[in-house]
């Protein structure tokens, strides 16, 4: 069996709650974190969030729970927190239930405080509408949230009717399409498997960036100067370097110009370590 850190409930559930039978959602979840998770977390924080007076629709999500602790094959621990008023983060390594975007904002201080000394990675499961339509909506709303804190490790599962259960996550970077929060559909697990044999849940975003405009924050602007076409030291070489094989563009900002920042620090990423003089130079979207 799979170590468990702590679990908190605040949420009765009843005896029998949780379904006996396997369902297509529990086993395309239980691959997911196979596929991302194992081996390479030493915790991940499950969370399972709902609205209130939505109950019945947590079935699967406990389902879903009840099939992750019966596998004894994890590398990781678990911390289970259910509708818990006093969760904090716990982990990069991040799987959450909810069912909708009231419950995905309850838990959005989770990530937004998150200190950026390393990758954070999401999977959340979703079921809130009927029609995929409605699901669709959602996704928009929470990868916009997302992009504002500049993550983009995050993969939404819905169940699609009959189809199985789809994957979606979103490409901040697109040809004529420059900070996108569109859902984007992965792959699709259908009897047991995905369509797809190639699988990778987490893919690099950042390849080729369709010469989208970044934010480049300096203490010193003579340090890049495009309109000249000069390189000053080897920060601006390296920049220049990194703006063409990753295709990208910039636009210089001064490091005490707080109008580019969101009021959360952390939230601008590295950009607040310019301003102390740590960095001499930082990028952003």
């Amino acid at each position: 069996m799979v170590a468990i850190t702590s679990i908190v409930l605040t949420l009765l559930v009843p005896q029998g709650f949780v379904a006996q039978t396997k369902t297509i959602l529990p086993e395309a979840i239980t691959y997911a974190v196979a596929n991302s998770f194992n081996n390479t977390a030493n915790l991940v924080h499950v969370v399972i969030e709902t609205s209130l007076g939505t109950s019945n629709n947590s079935l699967d999500f406990l389902d879903a729970l009840d099939n992750l602790l019966g596998d004894d094959n994890w590398s990781f621990r678990l911390q289970i927190d259910v509708n818990n008023k006093n969760i904090r983060p716990a982990s990069d390594h991040n799987l959450w239930f909810i069912n909708s975007y009231e419950a995905f904002r309850r838990l959005f201080p989770l990530i937004e405080n998150y200190h950026r000394d390393s990758q954070l990675f999401l999977i959340i499961v979703l079921k809130c509408a009927k029609a995929v339509q409605g699901h669709l909506f959602v996704m928009q709303k929470i990868f916009s949230d997302l992009l504002r804190l500049m993550i983009a490790n995050v993969n939404i599962l819905i169940k699609d009717g009959s189809k199985g259960v789809s994957f979606y996550t979103f490409y901040p970077f697109q040809e004529f399409a420059c900070r996108s929060a569109k859902p984007f559909k992965m792959y699709t697990f259908h009897q047991n498997s995905f369509h797809n044999n190639n699988v990778l849940l987490f893919p690099t975003k950042t390849n080729n960036l369709y010469k989208c405009s970044l934010r480049l924050k300096t203490r010193n602007n003579n340090i890049l100067n495009l309109k000249k076409i000069e390189v000053f030291g080897l920060e601006a070489f390296i920049t220049t370097e990194l703006a063409s094989k990753m295709n990208f563009t910039y636009d210089i900002i001064n490091a005490y110009d707080k109008e580019h920042f969101l009021p959360n620090e952390n939230s601008s990423g590295p950009h607040p370590s310019v301003g102390i003089s740590i960095f001499l130079v930082s990028i952003s979207f």
